[in-house]
């Protein structure tokens, strides 16, 4: 099973796990069968340039040429007997839901998603010049230990990324357009009072906001922030961030618990409550 999406301004195809649970709304599947007969399923979310690709491939990967499309919602009950088990554990029938925007994606050429990962650097003789860098420091209603040293954020886009990037030391913001996370990898739960976090929780903020607010960017609205956090809780990684990633493998990550990213930057802004 193929999946296909655009990719640093080509098309690409990664195989996937032969799941119903592997089929994202977001994109066109190319499901190949015993018989050699190729189905295509079409994500609600499929671009025209993603569906036009994926036929061409499925004629080729096809005995004779012929594809089988399925419309996301509409899939027969064949369609699902293709799966083993016969398809019991179908997309939408367990957690996390699907993300409610994916019927947007197909009429806007600016979808796209990013991430970044902030970190904190010693302070330099001079300050930086740079837009992230000063809109990244905490604000001075935020509890602040006197004693402690004085750092400043450095946020630096990773571009293509994959899902090892997160693993890594720092504190991660994944845009996936419709929605904006705070991604902590799995550190103790300490963690949540370190300034990256609380910086990246106030650039994840700042940024939804002028990100909508950008001509350039055709957001339909003001993205919604949400906090995940690796390895912590039972929750289910939520569809967006799986989908945002190539080739996502579920069995890194053991859990994670999800967060309001208001209800966080208020716990942390106030120094109340619990998250």
């Amino acid at each position: 099973m193929l999946c296909g999406r655009r990719h640093v301004g080509q098309i690409a195809f990664d195989e996937v796990d032969f799941l119903p649970q592997s089929l994202c709304r977001g994109y066109p599947y190319l499901i190949s069968s015993g018989s050699g007969k190729v189905h295509l399923w079409k994500g609600i979310g499929s671009g025209i340039d993603e569906l036009g690709c994926a036929r061409l491939i499925g004629m080729d990967l096809g005995v004779r040429g012929e594809i089988e499309e399925v419309e996301d919602g509409k899939e027969p009950e064949a369609f699902w007997k293709l799966f083993p088990n016969g398809g019991q554990q179908r997309p939408g029938s367990t957690s996390p839901a699907p993300s409610k925007h994916w019927h947007l994606k197909p009429s806007i050429e600016q979808y796209s998603t990013r991430l970044y990962q902030i970190d904190l650097e010693a302070p330099r003789p001079k300050s930086s010049s740079s837009f992230w860098g000063r809109r990244g420091s905490a604000p001075t209603s935020t509890p602040v230990d006197e004693n402690a040293p004085k750092w400043n954020a450095l946020i630096k886009e990773i571009a293509p990324f994959a899902q090892s990037d997160i693993f890594y030391d720092g504190v991660f913001v994944l845009d996936t357009f419709f929605e904006v996370f705070v991604i902590v990898p799995s550190f103790p739960s300490t963690s949540l009072l370190l300034p990256s976090f609380r910086t990246a929780c106030l650039f994840a903020q700042e940024y939804a906001i002028l990100a909508a607010s950008s001509a350039n960017e055709n957001r339909p609205f003001v993205p919604q922030g949400y906090v995940v956090l690796l390895g912590v809780g039972r929750d289910t990684v939520p569809e967006s961030v799986k989908c945002a990633f190539r080739k996502w493998d579920a069995a890194k990550v053991r859990g994670c618990r999800v967060l309001g990213l208001v209800d966080s930057l208020e716990v942390l802004t106030t120094g109340s409550g619990k998250v």
